[in-house]
């Protein structure tokens, strides 16, 4: 809240008794009104402190925010004005207690004369900037009522229009193989909703319409160090010119490696040089930088854009498993889209799971069995690929964590209705798998055919599958977390006759 300070004081009254210059000296009175102390406020209110203000350059409509903690408590006791032009309405704003909003209407700011301009800020050779026109009159509500054109041949491409000024995207100038400055001429032109005509806006000189394709506000890359990325976090330096010039923001920059984002580290930031830092992992093979000045447009490039992203490994989980394989786990790294990849336990191939959404970042497969280790001592393997990258991380086969089926029962129900039901009694341990885990629940097949459970405990699994063609078949018994059970059941199906139609001819 603004403050209110009472200040009190006392007038002293001193009666001369002579006069200079031998003039005759007369006694007055002391006047009533100073018998008494007096009194002075000092109000809030009445102190204006500013403590800032925006925006620098203002158009027809522009908005003004001033920041005055004692101001913003007393709006209804203000007036704003800039430059001659009345601010209308100032109010507390919403979002910030301590500043006041108001707005300048078109009107002032013509009669105010403020209606000057600003110089068109020149853009790359290339194109791709913005391109801001200041002035009053356009069509805030139907953007394509609005038009700005280039020599009068190619148009700029709006992407926001206000009563006092329009943006937009520069067009790429047609002949980019001549890196040289090129002026063309702009014209600005309104639609009136109630007529098809194209109206020109007026505007103070010709120099006012004139834009600038300049090298100078080109930015240039010349060199980009180092050449091979090799982790998710790589951190990338650009040697260049024109990268950030003088009162521009970094946050206008925006660089890329394929469609990978590089975040610029400010502290790095000069007109001549900037480092920047990956946030996600890319593509293997090689990729392309591509740096956008959002105000100035496409850079220019005096070397070779391409760098080499490495196929690269960073984690692995889980780092145990069964020794019957079948352990689901996740590698994290770089590059792990590419098609040839092949990681390998030993020798052992690790079968890729192409459809859990593999990325550039992350991979899973299911690990190789390692059963020529009778004992189920826990054993370390190495993990490679295919192309010689060697893994750091090594994974052990752990006999705790090796489901087992020790026996299988079966048997055969023939319904009334003509199905066999082939129903698997299934006896053994962590059969389970993992109890912690949210994952699916243990999968029981018999080679590719599922087996539906009725039944299943930590050592004991019951199942059933209806109509099972004669054969040999490979019990799989899939559990969570931990991968396959270690068995050597192979079940024989037999074929059997149910009965046969028709029975008589």
């Amino acid at each position: 809240m603004y403050s209110i300070f009472f200040y009190t004081d006392t007038l002293y009254w001193d009666s001369l008794t002579t006069c200079e210059g031998g003039f005759t000296c007369q006694i007055l009175t002391k006047p009533s009104e100073l018998l008494t102390k007096h009194g002075f406020i000092y109000r809030g209110c009445a102190t204006p402190i500013v403590s800032s203000f925006s925006p620098f350059n203002i158009y027809a409509g522009s908005k003004i925010t001033v920041s005055s903690p004692v101001l913003a408590n007393c709006v209804d006791q203000l007036m704003i004005n800039v430059g001659g032009a009345d601010c209308t309405q100032p109010v507390q704003d919403i979002n910030d207690s301590e500043s006041i909003e108001c707005d300048l209407s078109e009107e002032q700011v013509i009669s105010a004369g403020l209606l000057t301009g600003q110089p068109l800020k020149p853009c790359s050779i290339y194109g791709g900037g913005q391109l801001i026109v200041y002035g009053s009159g356009f069509d805030p509500i139907y953007k394509n009522f609005n038009k700005i054109t280039f020599n009068n041949e190619k148009e700029c491409s709006i992407i926001e229009v206000t009563s006092g000024y329009i943006k937009c995207l520069v067009p790429i100038p047609d002949n980019t193989t001549i890196e040289s400055n090129l002026n063309v001429t702009i014209q600005v032109q309104i639609k009136s909703r109630n007529q098809n005509d194209w109206i020109d806006t007026q505007h103070t000189t010709h120099s006012d319409c004139l834009y600038s394709y300049d090298i100078t506000a080109t930015p240039i890359i010349k060199n980009i160090e180092p050449r091979e990325i090799i982790n998710t976090n790589q951190t990338l330096t650009i040697y260049g010119s024109n990268l950030l010039l003088s009162n521009e923001n970094y946050t206008n920059l925006q660089i890329t490696l394929d469609n990978t984002p590089c975040i610029i580290n400010i502290k790095s930031i000069s007109i001549n040089k900037l480092s920047c830092q990956l946030m996600n992992s890319l593509s293997s093979g090689y990729v392309t930088l591509n740096l956008f000045h959002e105000i100035r447009g496409y850079s220019k490039y005096e070397t070779n854009l391409t760098i080499k992203s490495q196929i690269t490994f960073y984690t692995i989980y889980p780092l145990e498993g069964s020794f019957a394989g079948g352990t689901i786990i996740k590698l994290n790294g770089n590059g792990l889209n590419d098609p040839t990849i092949k990681i390998l336990f030993n020798l052992k191939e690790c079968q890729i799971i192409n459809e859990k959404n593999r990325t550039v970042n992350e991979i899973y497969c299911r690990t190789p069995e390692q059963l020529n280790y009778i004992q189920l001592n826990n054993y370390k393997v190495s993990i490679n690929l295919s192309n010689g990258l060697f893994i750091t991380n090594e994974y052990t086969y752990v006999d705790m964590k090796t489901p087992k089926v020790i026996n299988i029962t079966m048997n055969s129900i023939n319904n009334n209705n003509g199905t066999l039901i082939t129903q698997l009694n299934i006896n053994g341990s962590m059969l389970n798998g993992d109890n912690n885990t949210q994952m699916k629940m243990t999968e029981v097949k018999l080679n590719q055919t599922l087996c539906t459970i009725v039944t299943i405990q930590n050592d004991y699994i019951q199942c059933y599958i209806v109509n099972l063609p004669s054969g040999i078949y490979q019990l799989i018994v899939d559990t969570p977390v931990y991968g396959y059970a270690l068995s050597e059941n192979n079940i024989n199906i037999n074929f059997s006759l149910n009965s046969i139609s028709p029975n008589s001819g």
